[in-house]
């Protein structure tokens, strides 16, 4: 049971990733290779081998998926949109998932994650936190797995975008149910399911009526569970998928051998082991492969209960391998490290900034004193200057007065000599007048 809970998180991957429209079943692929061969090497081709790819992921073909992907990785590169790798990057992510190469989806998924965080796609980060999430969920880290869906659920809450918040509510449904917490997986599921109804997404309707019905299934509550399995059934026959009825009809096949139906219950299961294999689900055939071996033994069939127990053991060995296992995790955490490298980066980027925005600030300060008190000391020295030369001024004014009262003063001296001097003069002649007359006599 728990297995099959595990690959029920991959089935979301299907929906919610391929972000064009999915309900477009109508057109041929023949017709739009037909488009792809003319079509010139700008945006309007991307768009077509997106649709071409996300054809061939709805029919189960993932081989066709992921030559038409890796086309598109190709053309973004030439056309440098590299910015726009991430949802590219996150679609072959899901293609390696369906597979059972968790490794490669890590690889892939992570470098979605780190073009997204750069380019500041809140929701291409969302959608790669789901589908590590889902890495994590299929490798039973349920504690890693449970924290990305969360991480997700932050952003799309905040978002538009109703199909990833109904993958999202899917998603935690499971993770809820794997825990046997059925009426709070059964709280999430019924948000998705009028998500996807209130949308009229039929994928993602399939899907939340299969996920539904998974958790009547583990209440015990085996007639409610065949209703919503049936009706999952029936829609993915209308749309063709293959890919999403499969772990449908598993199910089906696990209802029936509880109500001890055991040839309609093998029959399921083989219908469904053969649906995986058509679609390349490695989780699938796994959970299968298991079933189908542990019905043959209670059969007593023991020749045909080697032979899948066999399949199953080998299979599981490719998938859950130590190796395999912690090179995801040592992936993530050399990502994350990376992050923090940045982030701690960025912050010393920040405080250099600061640091030499305060430097400037406190040069203009230093300056505008220093021109300040150069201004008063200026100011201090253009008057003491004007306070000198005043003081000169009436130094000078005192000196001239005083030139001026001693050169009156040898003027007085001069005109009161030449006075003296004058009347000297006139006494000489009247001495000799007198003695003239005397000599006369």
């Amino acid at each position: 049971m728990q297995v099959r809970r595990i690959f029920l998180i991959l089935f979301v991957t299907q929906l919610l990733f391929f972000q064009f429209n999915l309900n477009s079943q109508n057109k041929k692929i023949d017709s739009l290779i037909t488009v792809l061969k003319t079509a010139k090497e700008d945006t309007a081709k991307l768009k077509l081998l997106n649709l071409i790819s996300r054809k061939h992921f709805g029919i189960g073909d993932f081989d066709g998926a992921m030559i038409y992907l890796q086309d598109g990785v190709r053309l973004c590169e030439k056309l440098n949109l590299k910015n726009k790798l991430d949802g590219w990057y996150g679609n072959i992510a899901y293609i390696f998932i369906y597979r059972g190469d968790f490794q490669k989806a890590s690889e892939y998924q992570l470098k979605s994650i780190k073009i997204s965080e750069a380019t500041g796609n809140k929701l291409g980060i969302a959608y790669g936190y789901i589908s590590m999430g889902h890495i994590y969920s299929s490798l039973q880290n349920y504690k890693s797995a449970m924290e990305c869906q969360l991480k997700a659920l932050k952003i799309l809450e905040t978002s538009d975008d109703k199909n990833g918040l109904a993958a999202c509510y899917t998603n935690l449904g499971i993770l809820f149910d794997q825990q046997k917490n059925y009426d709070k997986a059964l709280e999430y599921n019924l948000k998705a399911l009028n998500l996807s109804e209130e949308l009229g997404n039929k994928n993602n309707i399939a899907r939340d009526l299969t996920n539904v019905g998974s958790i009547y299934l583990g209440k015990g509550n085996l007639e409610k569970a065949l209703e919503y399995h049936f009706k999952a059934v029936k829609i993915n026959e209308e749309i063709g998928d293959k890919s999403g009825m499969a772990p449908v009809v598993y199910d089906i096949g696990d209802i029936f051998l509880k109500q001890n139906k055991t040839d309609e219950g093998l029959s399921y299961l083989n219908r469904a082991l053969k649906l995986y294999e058509e679609t390349g689900q490695k989780a699938g055939m796994l959970i299968a492969y298991g079933h189908i071996s542990e019905v043959y033994a209670k059969k007593q069939d023991f020749k045909q209960a080697y032979v899948f127990q066999k399949n199953y053991a080998e299979l599981k060995d490719s998938i859950f391998s130590k190796e395999n296992s912690s090179q995801i995790n040592e992936m993530q955490t050399k990502y994350e490290s990376e992050k923090k490298d940045k982030e701690l980066i960025k912050k010393d980027a920040e405080i250099q900034k600061q640091e030499a925005s305060s430097k400037q600030k406190l040069l203009q300060r230093n300056g505008f004193i220093l021109g300040f008190i150069g201004m008063i000391l200026f100011a201090v020295f253009i008057l003491r200057g004007y306070r000198l030369k005043q003081k000169a001024n009436i130094e000078i004014s005192k000196q001239k007065d005083i030139i001026e009262v001693k050169q009156k003063a040898i003027l007085d001296s001069i005109h009161y000599a030449k006075r003296i001097q004058t009347a000297l003069i006139t006494s000489e002649k009247y001495i000799d007048k007198n003695l003239n007359k005397l000599n006369d006599k």
